[in-house]
């Protein structure tokens, strides 16, 4: 199996608190039509996208994860991170629940090219796109692991 990572930079999005994600939903929709993948937009339960990743009794999914988009014909998966998508630890969280998700084949990963924070009263910024980019190239380059779907990295 030949796998491929793709690399996606957008024009960096002006950043207001809330706002940068409802605005990269909009441009994933103008770059991928609607009916390409299932997308997750509402916070209620019976909205959201859960794929399974252990089979118990019965052929029933024991544990599930949650996920952004699926689209079931491309086996395709969608994770789009918001803001401490690095400093939180999202990307290797996304990386690790896709790794047992049923029928993955390609993981496309968004997350901001930047997070803006304070600490201790210092403005600061974690690079989230770049560090996601260093820790995916270092995976697919590697020997010792192998991921099991393609993969694209877009920042936003």
């Amino acid at each position: 199996m030949y796998l491929k990572v793709i690399y996606r930079k957008y024009p960096r999005l002006s950043y207001r608190k809330g706002l940068i994600v409802i605005r990269f939903w909009e441009l994933l929709e103008m770059t991928w039509s609607k009916s390409d993948l299932m997308w997750k937009r509402a916070k209620k339960r019976e909205d959201k996208i859960f794929r399974p990743v252990f089979f118990g009794e019965n052929a029933e999914a024991a544990v599930k994860y949650e996920i952004d988009g699926f689209n079931d014909q491309s086996k395709c998966g969608l994770e789009v991170e918001a803001g401490r998508a690095w400093m939180g630890n999202a990307v290797y969280r996304d990386l690790v629940q896709s790794l047992v998700m049923v029928e993955l084949e390609h993981l496309i990963l968004a997350v901001p090219q930047t997070y803006k924070y304070k600490s201790n009263g210092k403005n600061l910024i974690s690079k989230d796109y770049e560090n996601a980019k260093k820790l995916i190239d270092t995976i697919f380059s590697h020997s010792r692991f192998k991921l099991p779907y393609d993969f694209t990295l877009i920042g936003y």
